[in-house]
């Protein structure tokens, strides 16, 4: 699979997960070649939705290569998944089952991956191919890096976000890549279409 970042500190921590999956999938080598990973993200702008303008809207739909980067990587792949029985696991959010103010740019490109994922399930699955998504909650790294950096985090708002999270406390690029190996394991041989959030109970 290719990867082309659309921002710095997202890819930081995508290779983060990709490098920790490597690690974890050395227990279900057989599997590794079998399973398709998929995650991208892009950093923009924190905003009530009200308050949008439609030019930044569209600009962020053109310029927003999720949906199309994981059709581009997903539906190559199904001649080899339906031979191989194998599955495809897409990282997304866990903003579309609990939706966290300001970040509707950034939701709505995983939620329409995640629409894919859920078709790609229902359709393929009559040839043994499962698909299932990881929705990572607050994490240590990447973006949770830029917004800080940029100013639209501040110290008050991580505590704001740590209160709401059950565990109280964010999780980390092993956090994802242990769900990402679960789901892509013969485990997980029969769970498909469905959404696992890695975020420490904030969804609860």
């Amino acid at each position: 699979m290719k990867y082309r970042p659309t921002n710095r500190g997202r890819q930081l921590d995508f290779v983060k997960v990709l490098r920790r999956v490597q690690v974890i999938l050395t227990r279900f080598i057989d599997d590794s070649e079998q399973s398709p990973l998929f995650g991208i993200g892009i950093r923009e702008q924190r905003i009530q939705l009200a308050t949008l303008q439609g030019r930044l809207v569209a600009r962020v739909i053109d310029a927003n290569d999720e949906i199309a980067g994981f059709f581009n990587v997903a539906q190559p792949a199904l001649p080899h998944l339906r031979r191989s029985k194998g599955s495809i696991v897409a990282i997304t959010t866990a903003a579309t089952r609990r939706f966290p103010v300001r970040d509707g740019l950034s939701a709505a490109g995983k939620g329409a991956v995640e629409q894919l994922c859920w078709g790609l399930a229902a359709e393929e699955g009559r040839f043994g191919i499962r698909v299932n998504c990881v929705g990572p909650g607050m994490t240590t790294a990447g973006m949770a890096q830029d917004l800080t950096a940029s100013g639209d985090l501040a110290e008050v708002d991580f505590a704001a976000a740590t209160a709401n999270i059950p565990l109280k406390r964010f999780g980390d690029a092993a956090d994802i890549a242990e769900a990402v190996c679960f789901l892509a394991s013969t485990r997980a041989g029969y769970i498909s279409g469905q959404h696992l959030a890695v975020d420490g109970g904030y969804g609860v």
